[in-house]
């Protein structure tokens, strides 16, 4: 057998959690104010985790630090030093990557990537620290089939990272990726790019590994003008795009690599800062007036507006039925509840061992064949990387997303 194919069955997310049904209004609400905000964010496996700057003394940066926060009681449960002006956070497996920007404008000073473990996310510890010349300024940081993407807030190229050895090992043609900028679909990550969508392979197998091998023209309405992208984020097979200059998110299909719809922003600020997504809703976080827009991925309509939370509502992360607003104006974090009265069962991901032969689609496995899908056990089925096969090691896999509609259940 392949080391690339699985070693046992598994469906990820097995359990039905509550999403939106097509036309139902969710009830959305602020639950929880907790004391501390952050310059960067995210949110895995019941935890919250929430990068902060240490501040100055006198000329000298000090260290920063992540905040851990439970999901369950939304209380700090621990916290750990990193590097000075930590900015970009992302979770892949059991660590933490968190981008140290170092600058507080010394140049001289280049930036740095804490690893953090986060086995126990009670008490994360900083297990090694990246520095290389290709991370100068980070900001925003996504993961991928077991490669950490730091982008650069400076102009510069977004680094590489190999999780296995904590080193750089590349480069990707992505500049200016500051804000929450990167998602993954499938093999592909997708990047704001001006007015456009960069898509690169992130395949670690395919000769263009790493590569930006699409771009993606951005929606120019009636009477609008030139698009400017300012975050992005995947949910399912779509991806929704901030258009800060013509107040709007463009949905791309990430199937043909298009837009095939567009969704007014009723904001009319030209400020969307980041954006998050969980369980069919996606979040936009806006700087000024700081407010967060909801949005209905199945509707593909503005479910609602919280706010406002005070200014500089920079960073977002999400999961389950809750989002989580980070500011720097009135430092804290905001918990966003939305409660679907009308969801049915929602069910965010499938997955199973890729067969010898590197289908998905053929011959899937009754363990992933739930009755009331049956008849499209073949649809929606896409190779991906997932860490779980191969005692630990990873691998790919089949994977589809399934959700609830007013007429049973469907996949993407």
């Amino acid at each position: 057998m392949s080391k690339y194919v699985a070693t046992a069955l598994m469906v990820l997310a097995a359990a039905v959690i509550g999403g939106p049904a097509a036309g139902a209004s969710p009830s959305i609400s602020v639950v929880a104010t907790i004391p501390g905000g952050g310059s960067g964010i995210t949110a895995s496996g019941g935890y919250v985790y929430v990068a902060e700057l240490g501040g100055l003394d006198g000329r000298t940066l000090l260290p920063g630090f992540v905040r851990v926060i439970s999901e369950q009681t939304n209380a700090v449960v621990a916290s750990v030093t990193v590097g000075g002006a930590p900015a970009g956070v992302a979770v892949s497996g059991d660590y933490l990557y968190v981008a140290n920007n170092n600058l507080a404008n010394n140049t001289s000073v280049p930036g740095s990537v804490s690893v953090v473990d986060i086995h126990d996310p009670t008490a994360p510890s900083v297990v090694a620290t990246i520095q290389d010349p290709l991370i100068f300024a980070p900001g925003a940081v996504s993961v991928a089939n077991g490669y950490v993407y730091v982008g650069d807030c400076d102009g510069l190229a977004t680094a590489v990272i190999n999780t296995l050895t904590n080193t750089v090992v590349g480069t990707v043609d992505l500049a200016n990726q500051c804000n929450s900028s990167m998602s993954l679909v499938g093999n592909e990550l997708y990047a704001v790019s001006g007015d456009h969508v960069a898509v690169v392979d992130a395949d670690p197998l395919s000769q263009s590994f790493d590569a930006v091998v699409q771009t993606i023209p951005l929606t120019t309405p009636p009477g609008g003008t030139t698009p400017r992208a300012t975050t992005l984020v995947a949910s399912g097979s779509s991806v929704y795009v901030a258009d800060v200059e013509n107040f709007l998110f463009d949905v791309i299909d990430s199937g043909t690599r298009s837009v095939v719809a567009t969704i007014p922003d009723p904001s009319g600020a030209n400020d969307a800062q980041s954006m998050a997504t969980a369980e069919g809703y996606v979040y936009v976080s806006y700087d000024y007036p700081g407010t967060v827009e909801v949005l209905d991925t199945h509707a593909n309509t503005v479910a609602g507006v919280v706010g406002p939370l005070g200014d500089f509502q920079d960073n977002i992360a999400a999961e389950g039925q809750n989002a989580y607003a980070s500011g720097n104006s009135d430092p804290s974090v905001t918990v966003i509840h939305v409660e679907n009265p009308a969801a049915g069962p929602y069910v965010p991901l499938q997955a199973y061992g890729i067969t010898a032969d590197g289908r998905c689609g053929k011959d899937v496995p009754d363990s992933v064949n739930w009755p009331g899908i049956a008849s499209q056990q073949s649809a929606g089925w896409s190779k991906s990387w997932q860490q779980w096969p191969n005692n630990g090691t990873g691998g790919f896999v089949c994977q589809r997303q399934v959700y609830y509609t007013t007429t049973g259940m469907s996949v993407r």
